[in-house]
C-alpha cells in the first residue's frame, strides 16, 4: 500500500501544480502590465526573470489553497532566476496576507467564501 499511496500523493501534487501553472500563465498574459510593468525578459538561463508564486505552489498544495487563489494576480511576481532559485519552495507572503488581498480585491461578489473561524484561522 505504501508505494501506491506515495504515487497517488505525487500524482495529486503534479496535477495541482500543472493546473496552478496553467492558470498562472493565463493570469500573467491578462495582467502582464501589472505583474511585469518593466517588461523583464522571461527565461530559464542568464539574466532573465521568472514568474514566481509568492505563496509557493508546494505550500499551496499542502494547505489546499484553491487554484484560483494560487494563480491570482496577488500571488504572482517577477524574480530574477537567482532570486527565484534562492527562494525555492519558501513563501514571501503568508497565507493570511494572500487571502486578505484576494478577499479585498478579486472576489467581492463571487460565491467563493473566505472566512475566519473562532481561533482566527483563515479558511477558503
Amino acid at each position: 500500500m505504501g508505494d501506491r499511496y506515495t504515487e497517488d500523493i505525487y500524482n495529486d501534487f503534479i496535477q495541482y501544480k500543472n493546473k496552478v501553472y496553467s492558470q498562472s500563465n493565463m493570469t500573467y498574459r491578462k495582467y502582464k502590465d501589472v505583474i511585469n510593468p518593466n517588461n523583464y525578459k522571461r527565461g530559464i538561463k542568464g539574466d532573465k526573470y521568472q514568474l514566481d508564486h509568492k505563496y509557493s505552489v508546494v505550500q499551496g498544495w499542502i494547505d489546499k489553497i484553491p487554484i484560483e487563489i494560487m494563480s491570482s494576480i496577488h500571488n504572482l511576481e517577477m524574480l530574477t532566476i537567482t532570486e527565484n532559485n534562492k527562494k525555492r519552495i519558501n513563501c514571501s507572503i503568508s497565507k493570511e496576507e494572500l487571502y486578505e488581498l484576494c478577499k479585498k480585491n478579486i472576489w467581492p461578489k463571487k460565491t467563493f467564501h473566505i472566512y475566519t473561524d473562532e481561533r482566527g484561522k483563515i479558511h477558503g
